[in-house]
């Protein structure tokens, strides 16, 4: 093995680890942003207002508004109780 190709192969490896990476994170900021959205359409506000606006700044500022939902937002509204079933 030529040691001159080591410094090079060791370049490669950390090329895609990195970009590996990005996409992990990219990935995971996506799947937030839809875990957010999903759970803010499926929760009740007291005000019909609140939700179109909990929902746009999802949809706007994308994983920083999925991430200020979480910590701000989700906590105004509540899931709807599931009814019984009649049979």
């Amino acid at each position: 093995m030529d040691h001159s190709t080591a410094p090079e192969t060791a370049l490669v490896v950390a090329v895609i680890a990195f970009y590996g990476f990005v996409i992990l994170v990219g990935v995971a900021a996506c799947v937030l942003w839809i875990a957010a959205l999903i759970d803010c359409l499926r929760r009740e506000f007291p005000d019909s207002t609140e939700k179109l606006l909990w929902v746009l700044v999802i949809i706007f500022v994308h994983f920083l508004g999925a991430l200020i939902y979480y910590f701000v937002g989700r906590s105004r509204g509540r899931l709807p109780t599931a009814s019984p079933m009649r049979m």
